[in-house]
This record gives C-alpha cells, sequence and structure tokens, in this order.
C-alpha cells in the first residue's frame, strides 16, 4: 500500500501563542523550524518554514500544501495517526492535524482531554478555526522573511502562430499519449479531426459524431461535441471517450431538450488515423432540460480517474422546468451542476471511486465537486500540485475560476462569483445569502461580465491551461485563460494570464503582438494542450456552430519569429 502521511501543522491557538519575535525579521521559534504555518485570514495561505534559513515559503491553498508535503514525504505517518485511538500525544495539545490522503482531513486536538475533533476538510477547517478566533496572528506572521516563488507576471505580450483553419467550432485539442505527435481536435458540429506531426490538418476525419448529435442551431448553441480524452494507457488499449449532446433518449422527462453522453470508442486495428465508428460503448447518459449548460472538457487525472462537468441544465438562475427547489447545482441526489469523478477501469460501464466524497452518504456517489452553473472548461495542472482547475461562466455579473477540491460546493445559485446570488433578484447582489449552514468555496479568480458596463471583461469566461511549457518561461506556472467576446453580435475575445498565488489569482490581459489592436478580434472557443506542454488557441468569427472560420493558433513567443506578423483572419502578411 502506498505511504501517505500525516501533516502536523502549528498554529497559533488559544494556550499555544507564539510571541512577537523581538530578532530580525525572517527568525522563528526554533520549534517551528521544518513546520507548516496556516496563516487563518479571510483566505487561508499554507507556508513551509525552512530550518536553516528559518525563511517561510508559500505552499498555496490547505489542498495545494497538501500534495506538496505528501510527495516530499514530510510529516507523521497516518499509522502513528491512527494508533491515537481517539487520543493524542499531551505534546499535541491545542494543535491542528492534517492527515493527508487523497480526501484530507483536518482534526482539533482538545487540549483537556486529547480527543481528536473532527474539523472537516482544510478549507472547511479554515472556516472553522477563522469563527473561532484560531490562528497564527498576522501581525507576527508578516515579520517572517518571504521566500515566495511565484514570480508576478512579466510576461505581457505573446504570439499567435496558425497551425489550422477552416474548422467550424473548435472545442478541444489533446495529445494522444501514443508518442505519435499527432493533436486531435474535438470541433463541435461533431467531427474529431488530426493534426498530424507535421502540424498538417488530415481531409478525413477520425471521429464522426454528426448522425449521432442533436441537432445544432447555427446561430448560437451550447450543444455539440464538447470534450474528448484519451485513455493514459492509449498506447496500448486504443481507448478514448468523447462528451457530445445526443437526442433525447426515450424515458427521459417530456420537454426535455436533449440528453448528453459520455461515451468510450476504441482506435481501429487498421488504420491508426481512424476510429471504430462503430464500437461505440456508452458510459454515462444525462438528460438536460435545456439546451445550454451542458459544460464540456472532459480530462483524466494524475490518479488515472476520469473528470466530467456538468452543467447545471440551463435556463437562467438555476430555475424552472427540469430545475430542483433550491437549484440542481446545490441538489446532491443529482447530476446537474456538478464535477463528476469515475473509474472506468473496474467495472462496465464504470465503477465509482471508492474515495468519493458522497460515498457511503447521502448524495450520488459520482459526484467529486458541486454548485457550479457551467463548467465549461477544467484541466489539471501538469505540473506543480496537480491543481484541478474550472472555469464556471457566470450568469448577470460575475465569471468565476475555482480551484476544485473534493467535495467542494462552490456557490450556485447561492452565490455568483464571490457574491450573494437571488435567483428572484439576479442583477443585484444581496447582502447576506441563503443556504444557511453551507460551506460555499470562493472562487480563485473573478471578474466583472459586461452586464456590468464600465469595467466588464466579458461575456464568458474560457478556460485554459497552467502554462508548463518551454516556449515562454516568463509564463511557465501561469494559468493560462480568457474569456469569450465583450460583444454577441461581434467577435471580441479576451487573453488572460493568472497568477496561482494565494486564494486571489492577480491577472492580466495577454497583448498579440501580430495583431494590429493586440486582440483576439474573433470569439474565443477554447485551449488545448500538447505533449509537451505547449498551448493552443481557438478563435471563430461566427457566434454559432456554423460555416468554416474556425481556426488553432499555437501561442509562442514574439522573439521565435524575427518580426513576421501572420494575420489572423487570412494567414496573409501584415506590415508591423
Amino acid at each position: 500500500m502506498e505511504k501517505t502521511f500525516l501533516l502536523v501543522v502549528i498554529l497559533i491557538l488559544s494556550g499555544v501563542a507564539v510571541q512577537p519575535s523581538t530578532s530580525r525579521a525572517g527568525d522563528l521559534p526554533k520549534r517551528l523550524n521544518g513546520r507548516i504555518l496556516l496563516q487563518v485570514e479571510s483566505k487561508g495561505e499554507a507556508w513551509y518554514v525552512y530550518p536553516v534559513s528559518k525563511k517561510r515559503h508559500y505552499l498555496g491553498r490547505p489542498a495545494d500544501a497538501f500534495a506538496i508535503m505528501r510527495s516530499l514525504s514530510l510529516g507523521v505517518s497516518n499509522q502513528d495517526f491512527e494508533s491515537f485511538n481517539g487520543r493524542a500525544p499531551a505534546r499535541l495539545a491545542g494543535v491542528i492535524l492534517l492527515k493527508v490522503e487523497d480526501l484530507g482531513k483536518a482534526y482539533y486536538v482538545n487540549p483537556l482531554n486529547l480527543k481528536l475533533i473532527y474539523l472537516g476538510r482544510p478549507a472547511d477547517a479554515f472556516n472553522v478555526m477563522r469563527a473561532l478566533g484560531l490562528g497564527i496572528t498576522n501581525a507576527n506572521l508578516e515579520m517572517i522573511d518571504k521566500d515566495d516563488s511565484s514570480p508576478v507576471v512579466t510576461v505581457r505580450e505573446v504570439w499567435l502562430e496558425l497551425i489550422a483553419q477552416n474548422l467550424n467550432s473548435p472545442l478541444a485539442l489533446v495529445s494522444a499519449p501514443d508518442s505519435s505527435g499527432r493533436l486531435f481536435v474535438a470541433d463541435q458540429a461533431g467531427l474529431i479531426r488530426i493534426i498530424d506531426k507535421n502540424s498538417s490538418l488530415l481531409a478525413e476525419p477520425f471521429l464522426d459524431l454528426r448522425n449521432k448529435m442533436a441537432v445544432l442551431n447555427a446561430n448560437y448553441d451550447e450543444r455539440g461535441l464538447l470534450g474528448l480524452a484519451f485513455h493514459p494507457n492509449y498506447k496500448a488499449n486504443g481507448r478514448f471517450f468523447v462528451y457530445y449532446s445526443a437526442p433525447l433518449r426515450a424515458g427521459a422527462p417530456v420537454g426535455w431538450d436533449h440528453t448528453s453522453r459520455i461515451s468510450e470508442f476504441k482506435v481501429s486495428v487498421a488504420d491508426a488515423d481512424k476510429a471504430d465508428a462503430a464500437a461505440e460503448k456508452i458510459i454515462l447518459e444525462v438528460d438536460q432540460p435545456q439546451s445550454n449548460h451542458n459544460a464540456g472538457q472532459i480530462a483524466f487525472g494524475p490518479d488515472k480517474m476520469l473528470y466530467m462537468p456538468i452543467g447545471d441544465g440551463g435556463q437562467a438562475n438555476d430555475a424552472g422546468l427540469g430545475h430542483a427547489a433550491g437549484g440542481n447545482a446545490q441538489d446532491i441526489n443529482q447530476l446537474l451542476g456538478k464535477i463528476l469523478r469515475l473509474d472506468i477501469d473496474s467495472s462496465s460501464p464504470y465503477a465509482i471511486p471508492g474515495d468519493n466524497p458522497f460515498v457511503g452518504a447521502n448524495g450520488r456517489d459520482e459526484i467529486y465537486a458541486y454548485g457550479f452553473r457551467n463548467p465549461f472548461h477544467i484541466s489539471f495542472d501538469a505540473g506543480g500540485s496537480r491543481l484541478l482547475i474550472a472555469a464556471d461562466a457566470g450568469q448577470n455579473l460575475w465569471e468565476e475560476v475555482d480551484q476544485v477540491i473534493k467535495g467542494g460546493n462552490y456557490g450556485w445559485n447561492i452565490k455568483e462569483g464571490r457574491h450573494c446570488f437571488d435567483p428572484d433578484n439576479p442583477n443585484v447582489s444581496p447582502a447576506a445569502c441563503s443556504g444557511a449552514g453551507k460551506i460555499l468555496l470562493d472562487p480563485a479568480l473573478e471578474y466583472k461580465n459586461i452586464n456590468q458596463g464600465q469595467g466588464g471583461l466579458g461575456a464568458a469566461v474560457i478556460g485554459g491551461y497552467v502554462y508548463r511549457g518551454n516556449a515562454i518561461p516568463g509564463l511557465r506556472g501561469k494559468y493560462i485563460f480568457g474569456d469569450w467576446s465583450k460583444s454577441f453580435s461581434r467577435g471580441d475575445g479576451t487573453l488572460l494570464a493568472a497568477d496561482i498565488k494565494d486564494n486571489d489569482w492577480p491577472y492580466k490581459e495577454l497583448r498579440i503582438k501580430n495583431m494590429t489592436n493586440g486582440r483576439l478580434n474573433a470569439f474565443l472557443t477554447g485551449f488545448g494542450q500538447d505533449e509537451n506542454n505547449e498551448l493552443y488557441v481557438f478563435i471563430k468569427a461566427n457566434s454559432g456552430p456554423a460555416g468554416a472560420t474556425g481556426k488553432i493558433y499555437k501561442i509562442i513567443s514574439p522573439a521565435a519569429n524575427n518580426g513576421r506578423a501572420d494575420s489572423f483572419m487570412s494567414g496573409t502578411i501584415i506590415a508591423q
């Protein structure tokens, strides 16, 4: 069994207070050397204290610190933790214990009887400790020199290199894990296309799903072929998975719109550039009351489980036909408004991972996290602590990006972004939220929707990836994402980069050097990542899945182009 670890996280609690340091800034009491400090503020932070320099090194949110410390094998073993048998050694009286497992659990050691009091997940524990006034004081923590390895965003300008065009509406691009160098593009209209290792778009599709899909609205539609993921062992088993909008299945509720379907296919034995279209195996179907809010890209996690985002069912406010009282996103007994986690290897069509948060409790076992409106794009950081990041499209006022943890409730339709939400009056954020007793996790990043007028950045957040490539060192470790458009009538998308720092990621617009006004001047439809962790951006001229204006660009450094400037819309050379 893989060894896991327990972090003993030293916090300043009543009776265990750190006295103000009289040493130079950077020094800490010796008893804190090599420990983790949790700063309990409005947003939690975790820091590691270097035993030699006594400087603190920023680790991110509690969940990030879990992953980092687990990978470094730091902390007390789970065996020691379990040997407490309900009681802890006296030396741990008044301390918070974090048990490092896939789930992560936090306990407080009662100083009177040494019993362990369960505080919930790390983020929940923060809320509990904050409410009780427990935690190291900010004044003391600020006396310690920071050693923050996450630099600010310094790159302000990139170059986009045209890779493919004449697509309909590209939504996803992934590499097959088979060392072939090919890129696979999921086009909303229902085709999976291949860009070969020579950057040529093959004429024949890898897979054509058009005859299996719901009929799309050419002017605007959120249905279609939305997601594509290759099995981690694709090179050996040829398995891959697609997420698309099928016609409403037999037995679905009357008056509903369509059925979201995730299916498995296999590559053709005779031709590596062709899928076996007749070998569809339906994994899961979810009926959708309306045509919008279907979510999108699926992904395998570092745990080799398949993650699947699903929107709240559509319409507005998470209310109306097909929406539960209080909203689908908050209803843990159904799958709409959730991110699901499935084991597609242990059973057919799938098994439930035993550590999913609602296994053995009230709620659907497939659920990994909930409280989402339309988490159109999810992705795992290819490096660092392997964060799961979801961009959840807002409604009237706020767009958001979430750091997703197991069992987390991200607030919709009680909150929109970090603000309370009232389904009966969605244009005004109320001072107080409904949903008493629920722990709602705030997004890592939010920005104003164009409905707010001045200062509104765009109409819908489009999620991307943490950049882990080598072409642009100044962007490494930044979350690259964007916004669909500032206008519904004319494409005006925005490219953005965020620092993954604390629980409030600062972000900046990335200007585009080979565009006359530095912007996309088109609708932004998505992002892709290749086997080298280089990133791609997709645009189109039409708001709907019609025509052939879709293009794919690779994000590269302006320094690599020696003054050339390729036009976005035509591919011709324009003057600098």
